[in-house]
């Protein structure tokens, strides 16, 4: 988290409570970018099973609309 993000991040931290609350940890730089890579990597992959999804549910509200989903 970033000096910019600080304040929202006190907020969080006052408001939790019981089981929801906030623990600090600290990620090495070195963690963040090689799961950064990775994400960029599959971004691409992602995008396309979200547009699969996508018109899936498309066709499947077409189907039901017509009839020819039963």
């Amino acid at each position: 988290m970033g000096e910019t993000d600080r304040k929202v991040l006190k907020a969080a931290i006052k408001r939790a409570a019981g089981e929801d609350q906030v623990r600090h940890r600290t990620i090495p730089s070195e963690i963040v970018a090689k799961w950064s890579k990775k994400l960029e990597f599959l971004k691409d992959d992602i995008a396309g099973v979200l547009r699969e999804e996508k018109e899936e549910k498309q066709v499947g509200m077409a189907e039901s609309t017509i009839g020819f989903g039963c």
